[in-house]
């Protein structure tokens, strides 16, 4: 075993007896995706508070607990998820949140756009429910990968709640090696703020 894996050794034992006794977590919300061939299909997935809501008390038992936070670094925006052991024990998980998407203007030219705050909210808060799940070993969503990709468009359709479409974007993991070596060689992480 390697010396971070005995570093840790209580917060994955923890971690181990909550996967076994965790609450299934219940999909409550539902959205409609028309494909770009002109078909459609629903996915159904469970909300952030309804991630939070049922694995909170079996967390807690185990003496865990997240904490979510943002932290822009060299103008890039990242979520970082920390899962915490009472014995102060921690893993944590990073991936970029994207500000800007590229779009393709009439004469063909690719631009970068920002995010409305609206978009913005829905592409953290995405982020932060699949972080959620990837530390905890948890599983809170259909495996939909294939409908989901880059032929499908869920622009326009509502969801059969009454919460902010949640898009579901393409994008390659953050680069969490070079978040690392830039942390390592001293680099400031400013803005923290708290989610």
């Amino acid at each position: 075993m390697s010396d971070e894996t005995n570093q840790n050794s209580r917060i994955f034992n923890a971690l181990a007896n909550f996967q076994k006794e965790y609450a299934q977590i219940k999909s409550d919300a539902t959205v409609k995706v028309q494909t770009k061939t002109g078909g459609c299909y629903s996915i159904q997935y469970a909300t952030l508070s309804n991630i939070i809501e049922t694995l909170r008390p079996c967390l807690c038992k185990h003496g865990l607990s997240l904490f979510q936070v943002t932290e822009i670094v060299n103008d890039r925006t990242y979520l970082v998820t920390f899962l915490n052991h009472v014995s102060g024990e921690q893993l944590r998980s990073v991936i970029e949140v994207y500000t800007h998407i590229n779009k393709v203007t009439a004469d063909g030219k690719i631009i970068s756009v920002q995010l409305s705050n609206q978009d913005f909210g829905a592409e953290l808060s995405y982020k932060k429910r699949y972080q959620i799940s990837l530390i905890t070993g948890t599983v809170a969503d259909e495996d939909t990968d294939a409908n989901e990709s880059s032929v499908n468009n869920t622009k326009g359709f509502k969801k059969e709640n009454t919460k902010p479409v949640e898009p579901k974007q393409n994008a390659p993991v953050t680069k969490l090696a070079a978040f690392k070596k830039k942390k390592a060689e001293g680099s400031a992480l400013p803005q923290k703020q708290a989610i």
